[in-house]
């Protein structure tokens, strides 16, 4: 609190020492009465009376500024964004604006599933270009560069937020890791910033396994979403030992600790097993206890040793000479061009019970004669984790998965990360990012 007070008075009389270039005494006068406002309610009076009578006025950005976070202030989030825009009319490069109105479209109800993708869209450009608005901003006269910082810093946390959210959503999972992880590393009590962070983690395929930290972490405070971690961990690790412990570690410490990744081992394949193509049935691969291996692909056999790596399997194939990699995520192998292979013994028709629906469960449905209906149905009434990107959405086709059903997954997806972003708003948790943290501004 003291901290936000010195930035409220440091903007205060940042205003005051600039006022003197207005000419007009009236104006002058005016605007010096709607800065010592204290009432939010008075304060946004005085602004919109200032504005109408003296309408090109010198200060309008700064008189702007003012009334937006009047607005914040009194909750108003219609007259919040029109301000916001009005001051955008002003200044095209206002950060203030741009990281006001990406946080808007970010946090807005949604109508339906293509207003939320477009409202997502629409904050990460407008995220974007408020990070290129905040690197060229020139610190104001008598600000120290700390002073400067303390105003930058709340619309640097709004504009990577917006851009990380929406580069999730676009499956652009390099770059919501780069702006997420900065912006827990800046509020790292915000559980809404380190959930989406550990989406971005753990959507990519192989997953990236920090993700099971920041995962663990959220469910530790939101109990509603420890089944969805625990089934991120067993996938990954191959069993729940440890889950237990992660959790009440990842709840306890600030941040993931130093080489987490390297201390979580990938659990080590069944050996034998033996791995079934998702999209040719009739392709097999064999892995044997004595890490020799055997691949039927294409009517051709093959044969040759594997190499376990963490999370990745290498395999040597003997009469070609060459090397393979396929990545793995608990009982199932996903190949260099994305096609998945499932463990044999993973029973069909259903995905394991209190387990996410994924790709290949949706193409063993199919393969087993499932109608259209009841494969929508199932995925209407399961939690589900699609890869519906381009190239998966091809596989699936060629699998025989039918347009009814590719809609129903598309939909899925896309509100199983709708839910994930609405779920902290409902029960506010974004206590790092109130509007007083905010009125940090420059006139």
């Amino acid at each position: 609190m003291k901290k936000v007070l010195l930035v409220l008075l440091l903007v205060a009389a940042s205003v005051l020492a600039q006022a003197q270039i207005i000419q007009d005494k009236k104006e002058y006068n005016a605007f010096v009465a709607a800065v010592k406002a204290t009432d939010p309610a008075q304060k946004a009076q005085l602004m919109e009376g200032y504005l109408q009578k003296y309408p090109n006025s010198v200060k309008k950005e700064a008189v702007l500024e003012l009334l937006v976070f009047a607005y914040q202030q009194l909750n108003n989030t219609a007259q919040v964004k029109a301000s916001a825009e009005s001051l955008l009319q002003v200044n095209s490069n206002s950060f203030i604006a741009l990281g006001i109105l990406s946080n808007l479209d970010l946090t807005r109800p949604h109508s339906d599933k293509s207003d939320a993708v477009a409202a997502l869209q629409e904050a990460g450009q407008l995220g974007t270009r408020g990070l290129q608005a905040l690197k060229n901003a020139s610190k104001p006269e008598r600000y120290t560069d700390d002073q400067w910082e303390m105003v930058k810093s709340p619309f640097r946390v709004l504009l990577q937020l917006s851009v990380g959210a929406a580069a999730l959503q676009a499956k652009d999972y390099t770059t919501a890791q780069q702006n997420l992880k900065d912006v827990v590393a800046a509020h790292p009590t915000d559980a809404y910033s380190i959930n989406l962070l550990a989406l971005a983690y753990l959507s990519p395929k192989p997953i990236v396994v920090d993700g099971l930290f920041w995962i663990a972490k959220f469910a530790a405070s939101y109990p509603i979403q420890v089944p969805y971690a625990k089934d991120q961990y067993i996938r990954y690790h191959g069993g729940a030992d440890g889950f237990d412990e992660l959790l009440a570690s990842a709840k306890a410490a600030p941040t993931i600790p130093v080489g987490f990744a390297e201390s979580l081992s990938a659990a080590p394949p069944k050996l034998p097993s033996i791995y079934v193509s998702a999209q040719t049935p009739g392709d097999q691969l064999q892995l044997n206890a004595d890490y020799s291996m055997s691949l039927l692909e294409a009517g051709q056999a093959y044969h040759g040793t594997f190499v376990v790596k963490g999370s990745t399997l290498e395999l040597n194939i003997n009469e070609t000479s060459s090397k393979t990699t396929l990545s793995r995520q608990g009982d199932n192998l996903t190949d260099s061009s994305g096609q998945m292979w499932s463990h044999r013994e993973q029973s069909v028709g259903t995905a394991p019970s209190g387990a996410a629906l994924h790709n290949d469960d949706i193409i063993k449905l199919v393969k087993v004669g499932i109608d259209d209906a009841t494969i929508a149905a199932k995925i209407k009434s399961s939690k589900c984790q699609f890869d519906t990107s381009t190239d998966a959405l091809v596989l699936l086709k060629k699998s025989g998965v039918s347009a009814v059903v590719l809609n129903a997954m598309v939909g899925a997806e896309l509100w199983e990360l709708t839910y994930q972003f609405s779920l902290l708003w409902v029960v506010n948790v974004r206590r790092s990012l109130k509007c007083a943290e905010l009125s940090a501004h420059p006139f």
